[in-house]
């Protein structure tokens, strides 16, 4: 399902889904948090260069994009060429009323944060325990 985030439909992709399933199946994926990573999203550093607030912007826009994208954080992504990723963008209600319009019951619904361990690992990642949720997971169930 998480690349169906990128795909231009998802309320048929979710109702194939549910089609698909039998009575009691369920549905799990992550996807990109929809509030936060925006097309005009962005961080704003504080006096020490650290990033303490996140800027949203065109949350509501419905016009897609190609963004070029990279690993910019994997050791050796300096020598990997960006690539296109196209994004339909949606907002939190687009995601969730079309799991319950095709037929899904909610289970839950989850924002994770980065461990502290992990951010100790990846310093990059402290913005995102901070500040915001980069990802956004969802649990569903066809009724039996």
């Amino acid at each position: 399902m998480s690349a169906k985030m990128d795909g231009p439909d998802f309320e048929v992709a979710a109702k194939e889904i549910f089609r698909v399933l039998r009575p009691g199946g369920e549905l799990m994926f992550s996807i990109i948090h929809p509030c936060f990573l925006t097309k005009g999203y962005g961080w704003i550093p504080d006096e020490h260069g650290d990033d303490v607030k996140i800027t949203v912007s065109d949350y509501f826009a419905r016009e897609s994009w190609v963004e070029r994208w990279r690993f910019s954080k994997a050791p050796g992504s300096e020598n990997v060429e960006p690539f296109a990723v196209p994004r339909f963008p949606r907002t939190l209600s687009d995601y969730l009323n079309a799991l319950i319009e095709a037929g899904f019951v909610l289970k839950r619904i989850q924002e994770p944060r980065p461990s502290q361990e992990m951010c100790e690992k990846h310093p990059w990642l402290q913005r995102w325990r901070d500040h915001a949720a980069i990802f956004l997971y969802v649990h569903g169930v066809k009724r039996e």
